[in-house]
């Protein structure tokens, strides 16, 4: 996961996989940067669980 441990500039969206929310919440706190957070869901409970948990200056829910 070099992309999340590097300030990249340009248009990059990297995609990572993950199994559970815990495994998600815990990567997108793995890191120095987090400006911003996004996260795609058809789950509208499940965003505000997760946005609540992330350790970002604005945590952006879009739904699927």
């Amino acid at each position: 996961m070099m992309m999340a441990r590097e300030e990249t500039f340009g248009p990059v969206a990297p995609l990572f996989r993950f199994e559970t929310e815990a495994e998600a919440v815990r990567m997108a706190n793995d890191t120095e940067f987090g400006l911003a957070s996004y996260f795609y869901t058809r789950d509208l409970a499940r965003s505000w669980r997760v946005a609540r948990r992330w350790n970002t200056a604005l945590s952006v829910s879009i739904p699927a």
